[in-house]
């Protein structure tokens, strides 16, 4: 029997050490260390991960967010957040939650991973509770999970949430202008068919990058991906797209080798397996000054305490009602 590594065996005996099914699944999730030449990394001998339907099971699921609880739902913003960020969503709540819901049919709804620490753990269990907001499957809550973050925030718009008009996915340190974007999408699209026709992603594009070889956080091994450069895709930031487009990505991933890079996975490499094409909304993300004077929609606040955004979305927040409304 192949020796397992340290933090593989605490994923898997954590809550339940007797539950065989929990330590399958959440073996999974765990990534051993990678004989990374090119990234200056030692690794193990593993099996690449290919990416399977349901892998995963739901630990906290709100099945009727889309439908019972927001009936009129137009449009869901799915948050990418760890785990352990609970200040940083109480703030994201503060500024969007569902704030917006009768005036703009709008409401966020956050995904995350399990911790390794079960206080967290139950801590996160303790705000889905009062806030029943929070989606979560029993994978290690990690960087390099997003992938299957993104898995399961299409699962559960295919499963529960298909009556939306459109999905926008993005992290918890951006800070947006709600007025302004759904000013635009009603300007340039009108109702969502145009989009589900064209398989269209709505996002800031990345054009002609170099994969990095560099030993650092970003550093992709040519196991992981063996181009020198991505084809096209979506700056993780944000994209929008429509529930019909979860399904197909959702589908399209199943027997995909899994690779960490959950932007250019869902966007780039499935993206051009259904034959998606884009909208580019780069021009619309800026700096605090830009966001700050509406030139900007998007703003990535992530060098700064979420406290600044907040502060820098209240002051752009009259405006943006004089200006929208």
């Amino acid at each position: 029997m192949e020796t397992r590594g340290r933090n593989e065996l605490q994923l898997a005996n954590f809550n339940n050490p007797d539950n065989k099914e929990v330590s399958k699944v959440l073996h999974l999730a765990v990534f051993q260390q990678w004989k990374l030449d090119d990234c200056g990394r030692p690794r193990e001998k593993h099996n690449a991960m290919v990416i399977e339907r349901n892998a995963f099971n739901w630990t906290i699921v709100n099945k009727h967010f889309c439908t019972k609880r927001y009936p009129n739902l137009k449009m869901l913003i799915v948050v990418l957040s760890a785990v352990e960020n609970f200040e940083t969503r109480k703030i994201y709540r503060e500024m969007y939650g569902d704030h917006f819901y009768k005036e703009r049919g709008v409401v966020t709804l956050f995904v995350v991973g399990r911790s390794l620490n079960n206080s967290i753990n139950e801590k996160i269990l303790e705000e889905n509770y009062a806030h029943h907001d929070i989606i979560q499957q029993n994978f290690l809550d990690a960087y390099k999970n997003l992938t299957l973050k993104g898995l399961a925030w299409l699962q559960f718009v295919v499963d529960y949430c298909s009556n939306v008009q459109y999905v926008m996915k993005t992290d918890d340190d951006v800070v947006f202008n709600l007025y302004g974007l759904v000013d635009y999408l009603r300007i340039h699209f009108s109702n969502s068919s145009r989009i589900d026709d064209e398989n269209r992603f709505i996002c800031g594009m990345m054009h002609n990058l170099t994969a990095p070889r560099d030993p650092s956080k970003w550093c992709v091994t040519r196991d992981e991906y063996k181009f020198d450069e991505f084809p096209p895709y979506c700056m993780g930031l944000q994209y929008i797209i429509t529930p019909r487009i979860a399904a197909k990505l959702l589908e399209a991933s199943v027997g995909e080798k899994f690779i960490w890079i959950e932007d250019y996975f869902f966007t780039g490499q499935i993206g051009q397996k259904i034959n998606a094409k884009y909208h580019d909304i780069s021009a619309l993300r800026g700096q605090k000054e830009q966001f700050l004077n509406m030139t900007a929609l998007f703003w990535l606040a992530h060098e700064t305490h979420m406290a600044e955004g907040k502060e820098a979305w209240r002051n752009t927040l009259i405006a943006a009602i004089e200006k929208y409304c």
